[in-house]
Order: C-alpha cells, then structure tokens, then sequence
C-alpha cells in the first residue's frame, strides 16, 4: 500500500471508473446515462483531486485497487476547490442535477455525527479482482489511520449488497436515508 501521486491518477481513475459503473448512487448524481462512463471518470477525477489535496489516495502494490479519504478537518474552500466544483457541475453533474446534488449532500451531512471525522469517499477493486481480499486489506490500512488519528470513519453506500461486507469490517449502519434509492450512512466501530 502507498500514497499515491498525481502521477496515479489515471490508474486510480480507470480502478474508480469500473468499479462504480453500477452504482446507483453515482449514476444518480451524474450528468446522463449516454456516456455514463464519460460522466462516471469525471466524477471519480474531482473526488481523486480534492481527496489528493484535502486528504490521502492511496492505491496497492499491483495497481489494482485504490481508496480515497478526505479529512474533514484539511477541507476547505480554496480558488483551486471552486475551480473543480465549477468543473463538476458542467462535466459530471450537470445545471439539471444541481438541486437533486445540492440536496443529497446536505442530507448526508446533516446526518454526520461527529465534527472531525475521515470521509471514506470511495474504495475501489478492479471488477476482476473483487472478492480477494484486496478492498479487505484497504479497510484495514483505513482503520489503522483512523486509530492513529484517533478520528471517526463515516462513509454511505447506495449497494445494499455491500452493506454486509462493510459490517464484517467493523462498520455500523447509523442512518438510511431515502432519494429514488436508499442510502445507507455507515461509521466505524472499533471494538
């Protein structure tokens, strides 16, 4: 495991892109189902800039998995973050899901319950290699970070499938809310 630089980008965007293709919370947000992955990659290149700036991005020794943090306490509004959130509404959200984007994000941070916290903003494995282990062995680098800091983990997740595997490691449903889709909003517990 390691950080990665900008010189990563491409290879943690490819794992992102593939990755999330399906999710119904990402295709919720974006611009428009033609040219989904287009839309998808855009996405996944904002997260992996502001995460790089206001957090870590850390990817595996084979290239083949990745993880995006934000540290709550690091993140603010800079000309470079206005800049990406600009870019954002035209190439990944679009002028129509502003509203729809606007009030998602709210509700979740209206329903985070800490003040410092470590935003796990996106994990990753590319599709051939889920299920070895690999996005396992990220949730444990993550809770070692989380232990060092001594900071909360929050993170949702829209794939009710991915719910049980994310208990297994120490996650706790805390809130589900409801969009055209349920989302569930899950923390850390160290036990």
């Amino acid at each position: 495991m390691r950080l990665a630089t900008k010189k990563d980008k491409d290879v943690v965007l490819d794992i992102l892109t593939n990755s999330f293709e399906d999710n119904v919370s990402v295709n919720y947000v974006i611009k428009s189902q033609n040219n989904k992955l287009k839309y998808i990659r855009n996405l996944m290149e904002y997260s992996f800039n502001v995460c790089l700036e206001f957090g870590e991005v850390w990817i595996n020794d084979s290239n083949s998995a990745c993880v995006l943090l934000q540290y709550s306490a690091k993140a603010k509004t800079t000309i470079k973050s206005i800049l990406w959130d600009i870019d954002a509404l035209f190439n990944c959200f679009g002028v129509k899901n502003v509203k729809k984007v606007l009030n998602r994000q709210s509700a979740i941070k209206d329903n985070y319950p800490y003040q410092d916290y470590i935003y796990l903003w996106y994990i990753g494995v590319n599709p051939d290699q889920q299920g070895d282990g690999l996005g396992t062995k990220l949730l444990e680098e993550v809770r070692k970070k989380a232990k060092q800091l001594t900071l909360p983990v929050l993170l949702e997740t829209s794939m009710k499938d991915n719910v049980p595997w994310y208990e297994k490691n120490n996650f706790v449903v805390y809130k589900e809310l409801q969009f055209d889709h349920n989302l569930y909003l899950l923390r850390l517990e160290e036990s």
